[in-house]
Parts: C-alpha cells; sequence; structure tokens
C-alpha cells in the first residue's frame, strides 16, 4: 500500500464528484475503493465497497451496511 500520494488523490477527488450513471451502475465505487485502498484509507474503502454489495443481499444486506 503507497502513502496517499497524488495520483491516488487526484483519482479519489474525480471518482467523488461522478455521478452515478445507468449505463454505469456501480462502477464508480468499484474504482473509489480501489482508489481508497491504495491511498491507505482502508476502512473507507470497505465502507465504499459494501454499499453496493448490500443492495444484492437481501437477508443480510443490513449487516454489510454501517
Amino acid at each position: 500500500m503507497a502513502d496517499e500520494g497524488g495520483e491516488e488523490i487526484v483519482a479519489i477527488e474525480i471518482l467523488q464528484t461522478m455521478e452515478r450513471g445507468e449505463s454505469t451502475g456501480d462502477t464508480r465505487e468499484a474504482f473509489l475503493a480501489l482508489a481508497l485502498f491504495s491511498a491507505g484509507r482502508t476502512g473507507h474503502a470497505l465502507r465504499v465497497a459494501l454499499v453496493p454489495l448490500a443492495k444484492t443481499l437481501p437477508f443480510y444486506g443490513g449487516s454489510v451496511t454501517f
């Protein structure tokens, strides 16, 4: 894992400003989670990755969101 450097910061800023599109689905969240992980923000990355996943878990969705 790299320290939070320039490339990760730029990627995070760009991805956070993007809106979710019908054709892209949860792509933004996937790449945002990867950028956050690369920046060493693992807890935030996990939260971002789990929110879209929770929508696919009808019985356990509430267990993976916080």
